[in-house]
């Protein structure tokens, strides 16, 4: 058993690479056992880090994301990276009146289906982020040679159009 249990590697990723099964007598079905935990924690490990950096409601990326992210753009600014980073931060007005009248469902669909239309202006180099509530973030990296007033007015624009709920 010890010698199993020494079998177990970790990958650079901190990673557990499964047990080889050389043998078929009960240390065989442990190794087994083993790398189903494995899989298992592997599996579980992911879904957790996925939900720690996203809203459950809309998928966006959370307040928690737009933090690394803006750290990770200041910590390459400190190493030279001259890149220019442009922050739209976005709280809709009226938007209580919606969870009041209509109920929180009815605002739920209506964040959920903003979030669709923000997803699809974003690329490579726009982000957004769902900070809380009714409040947005969306950060563009190399700002310098795209134009902030333009992707807010595209952003008016996704939020203008018409929705409906039933």
């Amino acid at each position: 058993l010890t010698r199993c249990v020494k079998d177990i590697r970790f990958h650079t990723k901190n990673e557990m690479l499964p047990l080889q099964k050389k043998r078929t007598d009960e240390i065989d079905v442990l190794a087994g056992a083993i790398n189903s935990m494995i899989e298992h924690i592997s599996v579980v490990s992911a879904k957790l880090s996925h939900e720690a950096l996203h809203d459950a409601l809309t998928g966006l990326s959370n307040r928690r994301a737009l933090l690394l992210t803006l750290k990770g753009y200041y910590e390459s600014m400190l190493r030279g990276d001259p890149a220019c980073i442009g922050l739209i931060l976005l709280d809709l007005n009226g938007f209580k009146p919606i969870n009041d009248t209509l109920g929180h469902a009815a605002g739920d669909a209506v964040l959920q289906d903003l979030a669709s239309r923000f997803k699809t202006r974003c690329d490579d180099a726009l982000h957004c982020h769902r900070l809380g509530g009714d409040e947005f973030a969306f950060v563009l990296h190399n700002a310098c040679s795209q134009s902030l007033s333009t992707i807010a007015a595209d952003i008016r624009v996704l939020i203008q159009q018409p929705l409906s709920y039933e």
